[in-house]
């Protein structure tokens, strides 16, 4: 299923309408945003069954993580806003300096105006929909602007939002980068930005020309650590559970380990155990078991033959810049006649029997990690190992 583009003068009349219902001062009263978060939250109910088969056909996500993962994160936002927006509309009085008297200090919270919130693909309701609940509270107007990587989410949402709000207030643009260059193009008063650190900087580049506000949150690495003295087997079910949430597509999954070299194999024995707990002898058949987006996703991988593990081509050159690099057995697949097309990976770990410093070159910080891989590297904690964590970059 592929989008058609929304046409650059629907976009600019869009936009346009938006601009004149925000300066009408119609979204600004604490009644109104009260409303349209409810009824945000109304739609949510009513639209859950289709956003969680949408999230089926593109990438596979059972229900139960559907909702855990995209819905009630949404629904939890929107109450959490309703609970609070009383107070964090009510000015906040403030000393007022010696000079400025008799005048009176305080801070009084106002909508920027027109927001565009632009999301990705791995989680395509929340990310889109939980900036929307904050420019809502806020008091602003929002140009939504879905991933067309997930096409049925897409669209869903798209039929969701035009029947709860007037297109003045909310409205979807689709289509690929040729619409996100249109908007970034353009003025607005804030943009919400998920995605990669890459693309994040081109947002940054197009919003500095008219100095719009950015939030940015993107992808970076996400270490995790387990010296002696930690429980293994908990350990390992938790890094599992963690990576193979929706295959790997998480921007927080633990994309490496640093472990004490004494629990090399206990650990690779475990973290086999774990994948196996979670998805069977095997995870194709697997109802909880996620799939990746799309071939370009899957195309970063290179195939092997019989047990051989997948690799990145990043991970290639890793390969063979570090000595004695070691591929522990911890395959959650044993037959591979059968991955492409249902856009499955395996799961693999590195295990370098290197130093720690030598565990750390610099082009596998380049890429974020949005894959079932994870890159286990053996050393042996030291005082100034969290340093050089806390040193690595978090994106690039």
């Amino acid at each position: 299923m592929s989008l058609e583009n929304t046409p650059a003068a629907r976009i600019s009349a869009l936009a346009a309408a938006q601009k004149t219902y925000f300066r009408s001062g119609a979204t600004l009263s604490e009644a109104f945003r009260r409303t349209m978060l409810r009824r945000l939250d109304a739609a949510l109910a009513n639209w859950e069954k289709r956003l969680c088969d949408a999230l089926w056909t593109d990438l596979h996500k059972s229900p139960e993580e559907a909702y855990l993962t995209e819905i009630s994160i949404v629904r939890g936002e929107i109450r959490s806003h309703l609970r609070h927006l009383g107070r964090w509309m009510r000015p906040a009085p403030r000393p007022t300096p010696l000079k400025l008297l008799p005048a009176k200090s305080r801070i009084v919270s106002q909508p920027l105006g027109q927001a565009l919130i632009v999301a990705p693909w791995n989680y395509p309701v929340q990310l889109l929909l939980n900036p929307l609940v904050g420019a809502i509270s806020a008091g602003c107007t929002a140009l939504l602007k879905p991933s067309p990587y997930t096409p049925n989410v897409a669209e869903a949402l798209e039929g969701m939002i035009a029947e709860i709000f007037d297109e003045e207030y909310v409205a979807v643009a689709q289509g690929g980068r040729e619409v996100n260059t249109l908007l970034f193009g353009m003025r607005w008063d804030v943009i919400f930005f998920t995605g990669s650190p890459a693309l994040g900087r081109i947002v940054m580049t197009a919003a500095a020309r008219n100095l719009t506000p950015v939030v940015l949150e993107l992808g970076g690495k996400s270490p995790s650590i387990v010296d002696r003295g930690a429980d293994i087997e908990v350990a390992a079910r938790r890094i599992a559970w963690g990576k193979t949430l929706n295959a790997g597509q998480t921007c927080i999954a633990p994309d490496y380990l640093l472990i004490h070299r004494s629990l090399q194999d206990e650990f690779s024995r475990a973290f086999a155990r774990a994948l196996h707990r979670l998805h069977g002898d095997d995870a194709q058949q697997s109802p909880h078991y996620g799939r990746l987006v799309n071939d370009r996703a899957f195309g970063l991988y290179l195939f092997g033959v019989g047990n051989t593990l997948f690799a990145l081509v990043i991970a290639e050159q890793l390969i063979v810049a570090v000595e004695n690099a070691v591929i522990a057995d911890a395959c959650l697949f044993q037959n591979l006649d059968h991955l492409r097309p249902d856009l499955c990976v395996a799961a693999l770990i590195f295990c370098l029997a290197t130093g720690f410093d030598a565990a750390f070159p610099c082009h596998m910080f380049h890429v974020d990690f949005l894959s079932i891989q994870t890159f286990l590297f053996c050393i042996t904690l030291k005082p100034k190992s969290k340093n050089k964590v806390a040193s690595a970059p978090y994106f690039w």
